[in-house]
């Protein structure tokens, strides 16, 4: 501890006033140095060939490209006179291209492809030729539409939720067994049930009947 620390807190304890020692404890907290904000710059490139496809939104779409300098070396491409050229596919085929002078940029893509799976490939032309170096992940584009349960899936809804009522009915009527009243409540509450079911999964009585003939339960 330096002498100034020392100094400071024989100070804040010989001084009655509140307030004094407040101000003392406080300039020794302010004397504690505070870590700076750390920083982590995005690198411009990365220095590896790839394109990648992203979906921002229903109408846009976000390409990213780099495209390394001993790739262009290798297919003989010159950036000063040569563009690159993208184009995005479907299961249909080409749905949009672009050109651009940059080995490394980005591209908003503005356009529908709804309930899609599209991907980006990135290549030059030769001769009127699309050349292929490499190709984004396929992506799975979003929809507006709103899909809405079938009648079959609200039936069977139905029908889970009838069968669960009734399983619960059948096997809870027997905690009644001192109450005749709440008994017999329970028992018409379970034929009631049971007819239920019996609409909806369309079988005889005999079938999904709970009740078992012929025992004594009383």
């Amino acid at each position: 501890m330096n002498e100034n620390n020392k100094y400071l807190i024989k100070e804040s304890i010989q001084k009655d006033s509140f307030s004094s020692a407040t101000h003392t404890m406080d300039t020794m907290a302010q004397e504690i140095p505070k870590e700076g904000i750390r920083e982590y710059p995005i690198p411009s490139r990365y220095y590896k060939d790839r394109v990648t496809l992203l979906p921002v939104n229903q109408s846009k779409y976000y390409l990213y490209w780099e495209i390394t300098d001993e790739t262009l070396h290798k297919h003989g491409i010159d950036l000063n006179s040569q563009q690159l050229h993208f184009e995005i596919y479907d299961a249909k085929g080409m749905v949009f291209s672009l050109s651009s002078s940059f080995s490394v940029s980005e591209y908003f893509i503005k356009g529908v492809f709804e309930e899609r799976i599209i991907y980006a490939k990135a290549g030059f032309m030769e001769d009127g030729i699309f050349k292929e170096l490499l190709a984004s992940q396929p992506i799975h584009t979003f929809t507006s539409q709103i899909n809405l349960p079938a009648d079959n899936d609200e039936i069977w809804m139905r029908r889970g939720s009838v069968w669960s009522e009734l399983v619960h009915a059948s096997t809870t009527h027997l905690e009644f067994s001192g109450s005749s009243a709440k008994y017999i409540k329970e028992l018409e509450r379970l034929r009631f049930l049971t007819r239920m079911a019996q609409e909806s999964f369309g079988v005889g009585s005999s079938a999904m009947s709970p009740l078992h003939k012929g025992g004594n339960h009383d």
